[in-house]
């Protein structure tokens, strides 16, 4: 059996793949990227010792998963959150099939810094990618 290269996994949507892309440019950085996938959402967890910037990750991070063309990914859930804290400080959600102006930026609230890891949950966050 022949083992597929990190790129053509990528375009089949495999989230460690995808991962270890994006994580090859953002970890000189000091920028680590999660990847997981729920049906047609695509959610990257951005974490780093300061806050990662939001305006330039999202952009990084929605161009090159445009680029992969994954099929069946349409929406693309970025969270970013500092090293050790259980709850993201911002995330934003981009549908893939429509154009950029539809992005959806949802800083995250102070009275969402108390929620546990737990607590994490689909029923807790209305997103696109939390569909039961």
């Amino acid at each position: 059996m022949s083992q597929q290269n990190p790129l053509e996994l990528a375009k089949q949507g495999n989230p460690n793949a995808i991962a270890a892309l994006i994580n090859r440019n953002l970890k000189p950085k000091g920028v680590t990227a999660k990847v997981s996938r729920k049906d047609d959402c695509l959610r990257v967890m951005l974490e780093s010792n300061e806050v990662p910037n939001q305006d330039s990750l999202v952009e990084f991070i929605r161009s090159g998963v445009l680029k992969l063309d994954v099929s069946g990914i349409n929406t693309l859930q970025i969270f970013g959150r500092q090293v050790g804290d259980e709850v993201p400080v911002w995330s934003q959600t981009i549908s893939l099939k429509t154009p950029p102006s539809s992005i959806n930026q949802q800083p995250i609230s102070e009275s969402t810094t108390n929620i546990r890891i737990a607590e994490f949950t689909p029923s807790k966050y209305s997103s696109p990618c939390f569909h039961s």
